[in-house]
């Protein structure tokens, strides 16, 4: 499954905010080892998480809100 994550408050960091988005990256990498972390565009993609991860990721301190997307064809 695909999540679209939302950042909390590490859009407001300034000169550093690289480094918090980095730092939450390797956290949920080592959160759930089999999963591929994509930076985007005021968030992060998560893919290969199963239901149970999501309860999970709830707790992940950094994360405002996240939802479930769907890859789909663009015709």
């Amino acid at each position: 499954m695909l999540v679209l994550i939302k950042f909390d408050e590490i859009c407001l960091k300034g000169n550093n905010q690289g480094f918090f988005v980095k730092k939450l990256a390797e956290n949920l990498r080592r959160l759930f080892t089999s999963t591929r972390v994509k930076r985007v565009e005021g968030g992060m993609i998560i893919d290969n998480l199963t239901e149970k991860d999501l309860d999970i990721l709830r707790l992940v301190p950094g994360i405002a809100k996240y939802a479930p997307v769907y890859h789909c064809k663009s015709d």
